[in-house]
């Protein structure tokens, strides 16, 4: 008799990095507890959406772990799309991304950790200590502790597993593949209004000044050449707020280290929800370089780069539909 090997698990990655993962999830259950998860060979991309007026997606690349094996399953009767498009060893399930989030909380003492970390060096408006790297503020994070994520199969449970020392915590999370899709917000790269980079420091003390209270704020971003400036104004039934950023001479004295507004228009200005825009506050708070864009049809993209050490970066990237009232 013949004994088949057993199928190798669909995804088995190992990584150290078990505060920023944790973080770049975190900023993503701010839109949404639940979340699409898309397994491929260069890495997970995890996506989360609110009222399909407001997207997350973070892409956590393979080199962010030690070991990452992806073994899509065989297709035994080869269609015309696997054998025209390599999108077939994709695979995607949702998941419950709050409980997912509740458990690197609670397991992950790498992430107590930061938090202790963060509290002592990253309480003030000091926002150099905020803007820099994530590997100069892991430098007081414990690194003992070990990340798995395991699927063995399609409709299979997800695995997160918490190595710590001579104890292993498993978590299993329920997979659901028939789901409702994400139907992703597209920015035209081509068309764009506006395209500006911008350090993060600035923009967390910005938060701090438009937060204001009343029924659905809105939040507007204006942009014009001359000066080249950026102004965030935020209005509500008690009244509105605003914070403006100049480009300077100097980049290393200049919030915007870069702005390009459209050659047809002298200036832009778009409205959105600033309920939906906050979300991208933790986000934020994480990158080393932000990159805001808005295109031709209002649609705002807002990208946080984040640096973890060893020349590895990940993208956390925010996309948002506009409102009514808009003026380009």
């Amino acid at each position: 008799m013949v004994v088949s090997e057993p199928e190798p698990p669909i995804l088995d990655a190992v990584s150290t990095c078990v505060a920023f993962i944790y973080r770049m999830l975190n900023s993503l259950g701010r839109v949404s507890p639940r979340a699409t998860v898309s397994l491929a060979a260069e890495g997970i991309t995890v996506s989360a959406e609110s009222s399909r007026a407001c997207q997350a997606h973070a892409f956590l690349d393979k080199s962010f772990f030690s070991s990452y094996v992806f073994n899509p399953p065989q297709h035994t009767q080869p269609t015309q799309s696997t054998l025209s498009s390599a999108a077939d060893d994709l695979i995607t399930f949702s998941i419950q991304l709050e409980a997912l989030i509740e458990c690197f909380q609670i397991f992950g003492s790498e992430v107590s950790d930061l938090v202790t970390s963060k509290q002592r060096f990253g309480g003030t408006r000091n926002t150099s200590a905020v803007a820099e790297s994530f590997e100069e503020r892991q430098q007081f994070v414990s690194l003992s502790s070990v990340c798995k994520l395991r699927y063995n199969r399609e409709n299979d449970p997800f695995l997160l597993m918490l190595d710590e020392g001579a104890s292993t915590t498993t978590c299993e999370f329920t997979t659901a593949t028939e789901r409702d899709e994400i139907a992703d917000i597209i920015l035209s790269t081509d068309a764009l209004h506006l395209n500006a980079i911008m350090k993060p420091g600035p923009l967390i003390d910005a938060f701090r000044e438009l937060d204001t209270p009343g029924s659905e704020p809105r939040f507007h971003v204006s942009a014009r050449k001359s000066p080249p400036e950026i102004e965030l104004t935020c209005v509500g039934d008690l009244g509105s707020f605003s914070w403006k950023a100049t480009r300077a001479e100097r980049k290393d004295s200049s919030a915007i280290e870069t702005l390009v507004i459209a050659d047809e228009t002298d200036s832009v200005q778009y409205s959105y929800s600033y309920s939906m825009f906050q979300r991208v506050r933790e986000a934020v708070k994480l990158a080393s370089m932000i990159s805001l864009r808005i295109d031709q049809d209002g649609i705002m993209s807002v990208q946080a780069m984040c640096d973890i050490g060893d020349g590895r970066k990940g993208f956390i990237d925010f996309r948002f539909l506009p409102i009514e009232e808009n003026v380009a």
